[in-house]
């Protein structure tokens, strides 16, 4: 892996040191300049779990991906630059308790000075710093988070209406990027697919976040919320205005 021009893409420096404070920041710098989007997906155009395929699309087309993308992109690149990293598996639910498919999402687990944390720059709005599986609380822009531990699963909680709801379920089992080809393909082709049905861009900015959801654009900056439709013709000046994606990468 080409680790400069990897932080060249998300915009960060090289250091020697593996601390948490450094590890928020390359998480932080990812979530800024790295989208969450599915236009593969919509398009048509296969996703192949490679880490070579997969640094082409992200770091040299300046593309973003889904979870299995991003995640497991970001989990060789820590482990590249020496941090303990490795990618795990989640069951996702939605506020009612009820679950998605199961074992679908891909995320990262950081053992780092003898505690481990949850990083994830693959699930939309949600936490933007390295999560401790200890259970402390974490508030950041997007909200407040914990990890909560059932007898099974390590549960990744938010706070809504002052109840903690529970976001997706996952065990410390280390999987390969690979044991997540069938959840992709399914997620790449599913008419129930939450990917397949419209298309999808969102990247997280320090005070905020922008949303792209087929024809409608939605801009939140801390309290703030906005959203306006636009006309095909400029989907491709929006997707390089605000996700900074050229047409000639899809």
């Amino acid at each position: 892996m080409n680790i400069e021009r990897y932080l060249e893409r998300i915009h960060a420096v090289f250091k020697q040191e593996r601390t948490l404070v450094y590890l928020t920041y390359l998480q932080q710098q990812h979530l800024f300049h790295i989208p969450f989007e599915n236009l593969d997906v919509v398009y048509k155009k296969e996703i192949v779990l490679n880490e070579d395929v997969l640094f082409h699309k992200i770091i040299e087309k300046n593309r973003g991906g889904f979870c299995y993308e991003l995640n497991s992109l970001f989990c060789a690149f820590l482990q590249e630059i020496g941090f303990q990293a490795k990618l795990l598996s989640a069951t996702v639910q939605d506020e009612q308790g009820k679950a998605f498919r199961e074992e679908s999402h891909a995320t990262t687990l950081v053992l780092l000075n003898g505690k481990e944390y949850l990083v994830d720059v693959g699930f939309g709005d949600s936490v933007r710093q390295p999560l401790p599986l200890s259970g402390e609380m974490v508030r950041d822009v997007s909200g407040t988070h914990r990890i909560s531990k059932s007898q099974q699963h390590f549960c990744l909680q938010k706070k809504l209406n002052g109840k903690w709801i529970t976001k997706y379920l996952f065990s410390t089992e280390e999987k390969a990027a690979d044991s997540f080809k069938e959840a992709c393909i399914f997620t790449q082709t599913s008419p129930t697919s939450p990917f397949t049905g419209r298309r999808i861009v969102t990247i997280a900015t320090p005070r905020g976040r922008v949303t792209l959801s087929d024809n409608t654009l939605t801009i939140a900056h801390e309290e703030t919320k906005t959203k306006k439709t636009f006309k095909e013709d400029q989907f491709f000046h929006i997707l390089q205005t605000y996700f900074h994606i050229p047409s000639s990468s899809l």
